[in-house]
């Protein structure tokens, strides 16, 4: 049988799982008012725009260290916060 995803790219996306849940948790942290600061410069602010009944509206800003004139990596912060919890 083939495989579907090569093991680099299985890899890739168990990271990337990672990076999404603790940005996640951050998040929510963040909007439950409880201290998301860590080891690194990522800052974290989440808070209700607008809501009406059961809709709301949230607003997430994201602040992180980075190199000038080279992409973003906002992953490499990520990932510096899962190893810190590990």
């Amino acid at each position: 049988m083939k495989e579907i995803v090569t093991e680099g790219e299985a890899e890739q996306l168990r990271r990337d799982a990672m990076r999404w849940r603790e940005l996640q948790a951050l998040m929510q942290a963040s909007y439950d008012g409880d201290d998301t600061s860590g080891p690194d410069n990522l800052a974290v602010y989440a808070r209700m725009v607008f809501g009406r009944g059961d809709f709301r509206r949230v607003e997430v800003t994201l602040g992180f260290d980075d190199t000038r004139d080279e992409p973003l990596d906002l992953g490499s912060v990520l990932d510096a916060r899962v190893a810190a919890r590990r």
